[in-house]
């Protein structure tokens, strides 16, 4: 929100301004924002996708090496997930695995050729590739940080995404059309759209 950003950039004048009288040393915690939860989580963010985007952009650290984007990706959320629980399809619960195998089915019916896919995990590739049916895929360059992996993977045509705000943040960052699992409500996240898939 415009406030957000206006709160902002009151708080680096306000540093800034400090610094300088103290020659960088600063005890002063009145400079300071914090932030604790997810308010209105992508609601508040709707409109700004392109603004956003060019300033996150901007502002991280650029990877050397050239990336090519992936026609597909996948996000497989473990980490802190608990175990799937078909009664409760909220994004503290993991999406099962035969979910995903249909979901890149799904995916690679419009294509004749098979197109890259790369594999975004937390758990263990090995492993959660063979769950899911996929012998062929690409991993990220292991030093990438969590918002270089946002972008590298909002840059693709397809994204199978878990029910995580991870998920959520490539498909604020990029275009593609992202498959959801049934049932899952996103509309307490961010208003979906023609390109806001549900598959079985």
């Amino acid at each position: 929100r415009i406030e957000d950003w206006n709160t902002f950039l009151r708080a680096k004048l306000a540093k800034d301004a400090v610094d300088e009288e103290s020659n960088g040393y600063s005890s002063s915690y009145a400079n300071k924002i914090v932030y604790s939860g997810l308010r209105n989580h992508f609601y508040d963010l709707e409109g700004n996708e392109s603004l956003i985007h060019s300033w996150l952009l901007k502002s991280m650290i650029q990877y050397p090496e050239i990336l090519r984007p992936s026609k597909i990706v996948i996000h497989v959320r473990q980490g802190d997930f608990s175990e799937y629980n078909p009664d409760l399809v909220d994004a503290c619960y993991r999406t099962p695995h035969r979910w995903f195998k249909n979901a890149l089915r799904y995916a690679l019916l419009s294509d004749k050729a098979t197109p890259r896919v790369l594999l975004l995990t937390d758990g263990d590739h090995r492993e959660v590739s063979k769950f899911i049916g996929l012998s062929d895929y690409d991993l990220p360059p292991k030093n990438l940080n969590a918002l270089q992996t946002m972008f590298l993977g909002s840059n693709c045509e397809t994204l199978i995404a878990s029910k995580s705000t991870f998920s959520m943040w490539m498909r604020f960052l990029g275009t593609s059309r992202v498959l959801w699992e049934p049932q899952f409500d996103l509309s307490k996240y961010f208003s979906a759209t023609g390109r806001d898939i549900f598959i079985q």
